[in-house]
């Protein structure tokens, strides 16, 4: 997946509802791969705070692809395991109070870690 021909290729095929499901998992399995290194503190602060704020939408393009920083991965994972254990009630948004409250913690704790310039 190093060259750009190959995940162009990938991408063609992700997004071709023509392919069979198993060809498109194949291919979201390899373009999972070639994101993998794409994230960084910064994004997965403005992933959080765009969660709560409800842009559900991020939800999935954060949580379904793995992040190589292993501390932040291990963030995207905890974020993951909120939506079985905190989800709202009523199903209006992904997660409940409490939810939203780890969320904001974890961005506190991302920001206590970064250099004073980077913030």
């Amino acid at each position: 997946m190093a060259e750009n021909g190959s995940s162009l290729i990938v991408c063609k095929v992700l997004f071709d509802p023509m392919q069979s499901p198993a060809i498109r998992k194949i291919a979201r399995d390899l373009m999972r791969d070639f994101l993998k290194a794409k994230l960084f503190k910064k994004d997965v602060i403005a992933c959080l705070q765009d969660i709560i704020a409800g842009r559900d939408y991020v939800w999935s393009d954060f949580t379904d692809v793995p992040i190589q920083d292993p501390t932040l991965d291990q963030i995207r994972l905890q974020v993951l395991a909120l939506e079985g254990s905190h989800a709202s009630p009523d199903g209006s948004a992904y997660l409940n109070v409490e939810g939203i409250a780890i969320l904001e913690g974890i961005i506190r704790g991302l920001r206590k870690s970064e250099p004073p310039d980077q913030r």
